[in-house]
């Protein structure tokens, strides 16, 4: 997982810094890279970095559907912390879909013997290269 993100980031990073060239390259040699970072700024970015630590660490130890689920319980839960915060009106629409998320989600997690997870091919592997093919 480790190895995967370095690479990402290892890609990613002229990618970024093409960017910032590009669009305000005369203000980066003026100033320094870092021009503008305030505590907000390095607040999003500590924000971002722990969410995708969070992703990767779900799909480790987790599957691809609960990932999914978590998003949209995310999702669902960071628009109902905007009714109070910026008043935001809730729609028929979004009841619905809100209540079909809950519910999937209650579901999924109902399905599961004893809230035990399905095993991942390489436990499968593991658990069969452990049994005998023929028995004495």
């Amino acid at each position: 997982m480790w190895l995967r993100n370095i690479q990402l980031g290892l890609f990613a990073t002229p990618l970024a810094a093409a960017a910032v060239l590009a669009h305000d390259g005369e203000r980066v040699r003026r100033h320094g890279v870092l021009v503008g970072f305030d505590a907000l700024v390095w607040l999003v970015a500590l924000n971002l970095g722990v969410g995708g630590l969070l992703v990767a660490a779900t799909m480790k130890y987790a599957d691809n559907i609960l990932k999914c689920f978590a998003t949209a319980l995310a999702v669902l839960s960071g628009t109902l912390l905007s009714v109070p915060l910026f008043g935001f009106q809730l729609t028929h629409t979004f009841a619905l879909g809100a209540s079909c998320t809950v519910g999937a989600t209650a579901l999924y997690s109902l399905g599961h013997e004893g809230g035990k997870r399905p095993a991942q091919p390489a436990e499968q592997e593991q658990e069969l290269q452990k049994e005998p093919l023929c028995k004495p």
